[in-house]
């Protein structure tokens, strides 16, 4: 989960101003509308103030179907969160970009394309 500085920095936060890139690329596409973005910042926000996310052990170990657990290695929630992640789902694959933060998917978009497109044939049902 987040470290207890950045559950701090979240909880003083103005949650209309996180991810200012992202936040308007939600306005177009929500179907609540640009004004959701607060609902959803304000459920983040619960949310990373948990230090497990809010999601437990016991409670990601019935997660019966594969999972592809994708980190950077400089995201600020730490590999360790995503090892914690990836040891308690019992079909969990991981997988630590190296040189990405948090936004892995766009800042290494031809190396998550290629893992998800083969995690994804290799956890089909045969």
């Amino acid at each position: 989960g987040a470290s207890p500085a950045m559950r701090a920095r979240l909880a003083a936060a103005d949650v209309t101003a996180f991810f200012p890139a992202a936040q308007a690329e939600y306005a177009k596409v929500s179907p609540d509308g640009a004004a959701h973005w607060k609902v959803l910042g304000e459920k983040c926000r619960a949310m990373w103030a948990d230090a497990t996310w809010g999601f437990t052990a016991a409670e990601l170990g019935r997660v019966a179907r594969p999972v592809l657990i994708a980190a950077g290695d400089r995201d600020s929630s730490g590999v360790e969160e995503a090892v914690r992640v990836f040891r308690a789902i019992p079909k969990a694959q991981p997988y630590i970009v190296p040189w990405t933060g948090h936004a892995t998917f766009a800042e290494r978009a031809e190396w998550m394309n290629r893992v998800v497109e083969e995690f994804v044939t290799r956890a089909a049902p045969r």
